[in-house]
């Protein structure tokens, strides 16, 4: 019997070309992660902000991943997915997230003056909108001071070509701050995290509809390439060997679970007596490890050094990085990330900025796109666990 479930391929964003930026900003990209995470503004990112006058330039959208099917832009580190909502769909692009658990849109509920000739959803145009009896307001709020807040509506929501949530949750966005809006092409966030609560997310109203062989999706991210997102099934053909699971804890709204030890290049296994948590979210594009584990992988590459105007670690351009490897179920699995897959952007004509960055300040690690790239990932629901599975990449340059 086949699986029941859809898969989506990822295409190309026709205003790929038309980026503002050429090269994603790494510090850009920590200020996001940290924020997110409720981090806030360590003194070494303030300090940067200070230093570094590539960031005030910058007024694109963060670092929000994946997709279903999703645009690759601005060097495809970031992606857009366009969700149908409402009968007819009215269709807005939509960055998706395993990092948070909300759906929220831009809508003719928000001011027109914090708009950037964005798509809005209109509920006054769908025939099956239900008109709120109750008020029900919501608010995000970043460490950043970026926020967004509205209220909350139901209405039917088009995943793919052939699955439909008669009556999900739409969260329609009343007052949205310049960092959410700065990137047009973009009109809300899909969260597909854990917060569960009641039937209230679009991940839960998902999975109670019954047409998932198996209650979990799957990421299969790619670089410089479309990939795929796959729900209710797992493509035992996309990835080489067996996958390694790890269970996720329950008690947090994120994928987070446990590494067992790491390896860079094809020196001995490191760390392998402390575990630490990590969590996957397909919402931040760098890898953010312990400082101990980012101090041994640069050890390795030469003329690397920590830049305080990026706060974070850069190194020559010119030079190869080595591969970095994580273990799990003992060390039963590793997973292997190419050197070529932490090579995040050029700060110069010299030097670039490490997709291996340090997550110290924010108590956990984030196996953001840096690392997701090289594995098929599988967020598996019913299981409460993630599994990782390795590509057959080849050499990767």
């Amino acid at each position: 019997m086949e699986a029941e479930g859809f898969t989506i391929e990822q295409v190309r964003n026709p205003l790929f070309n038309e980026a503002e930026s050429k090269q994603p900003n790494g510090l850009l990209a920590m200020m996001r992660a940290y924020a997110k995470f409720g981090a806030g503004t360590p003194p070494a990112l303030q300090q940067a902000m200070k230093l570094n006058p590539a960031f005030r330039r910058v007024s694109k959208r963060g670092n929000i991943t994946t997709t279903i099917p999703a645009y690759p832009e601005r060097n495809d580190f970031e992606y857009l997915s366009p969700i149908g909502i409402g009968t007819p769909p009215q269709i807005l692009n939509v960055a998706i997230d395993t990092g948070s658990s909300n759906f929220w849109v831009l809508s003719t509920s928000t001011p027109p003056t914090q708009l950037r000739n964005h798509k809005t959803y209109d509920p006054s145009r769908s025939s099956t909108s239900i008109p709120q009896t109750k008020i029900q307001t919501w608010t995000i709020l970043y460490g950043d001071g970026s926020s967004a807040s509205g209220t909350t509506s139901h209405d039917a929501v088009h995943l793919g070509t052939n699955l439909t949530l008669p009556s999900a949750p739409v969260e329609l966005a009343t007052f949205v701050s310049p960092a959410f809006t700065a990137d047009p092409a973009c009109s809300g966030v899909l969260g597909l995290g854990l917060d569960f609560g009641g039937g209230n997310t679009i991940l839960e109203n998902l999975l109670g509809t019954g047409k998932l062989s198996k209650p979990l999706f799957v990421a299969d991210l790619r670089r410089g390439a479309s990939g795929r997102y796959t729900f209710g099934f797992v493509d035992e053909g996309s990835f080489v060997g067996k996958m390694g699971y790890a269970p996720v804890r329950r008690d947090r709204p994120w994928w987070m679970f446990e590494v067992e030890g790491v390896q860079v290049g094809d020196m001995g296994r490191i760390s392998g007596k402390r575990r630490w948590a990590a969590i996957a979210d397909t919402g931040t594009s760098l890898a953010l490890v312990p400082g101990d584990v980012v101090g041994a992988y640069y050890d390795r590459v030469a003329g690397s050094g920590w830049d305080e105007r990026w706060a974070g670690v850069v190194f020559p351009c010119a030079v190869a990085l080595p591969d970095w490897s994580f273990f799990l179920e003992g060390g039963r699995y590793r997973g292997v990330v190419p050197g070529a897959y932490l090579r995040y952007s050029r700060i110069n004509g010299t030097h670039c900025f490490g997709g291996l960055q340090s997550s110290e300040d924010i108590g956990f690690a984030v196996f953001g796109d840096a690392v997701l790239k090289a594995q098929v990932v599988v967020f598996d629901v019913g299981g409460m666990r993630v599994g990782f599975g390795n590509k057959a990449l080849g050499r990767v340059v």
